[in-house]
């Protein structure tokens, strides 16, 4: 029996759009997985933390 093909793109990706910022993902994120905002980071290439009011579309430039 075949594998039934996804329609959509994964919700992690279709919920964070390019001209947000990082602040507003994790906000979001942590209502989605009912977390605690503190306890997820977003990191940059370097290992560093990315800054809340950074945008998404630079980050994920930063990783491909």
């Amino acid at each position: 029996m075949k594998k039934a093909k996804r329609r959509k793109p994964a919700r992690r990706k279709s919920s964070s759009h390019k001209h947000m910022t990082v602040g507003a993902a994790l906000k979001r994120i942590s209502k989605m997985f009912e977390i605690p905002r503190q306890a997820i980071t977003l990191v940059g290439r370097n290992r560093r933390k990315v800054s809340a009011n950074a945008k998404l579309a630079r980050l994920r430039a930063a990783w491909d």
